[in-house]
């Protein structure tokens, strides 16, 4: 999900629905504020954090480092029930 800023409208008006049919999200966060609000959202409905890159930072993998213009927030919904 790529949606400039408008991911703090759209998704916790939403989150009923994607925690009932969405397995993984991998979101692209737009500012400080919105990547946190974002985080928590998925961390407060017990969504497992597997990516957790902060906008306009420097990180260090195992790969090696990289900086981020967008935040990078790839989360897993633990209750997802594909059948």
């Amino acid at each position: 999900i790529d949606i400039q800023g408008a991911e703090i409208l759209v998704l916790p008006t939403a989150m009923a629905e994607i925690k009932n049919k969405v397995k993984r999200i991998h979101l692209g966060t737009h500012g400080k504020d919105v990547h946190e609000q974002m985080l928590s959202l998925f961390m407060n409905d017990d969504w497992e954090v597997i990516f957790n890159f902060f906008p306009n930072s420097k990180h260090q993998t195992e790969f090696g480092s990289f900086d981020t213009r967008d935040g990078i927030l790839t989360v897993r919904n633990p209750n997802y029930n594909n059948s």
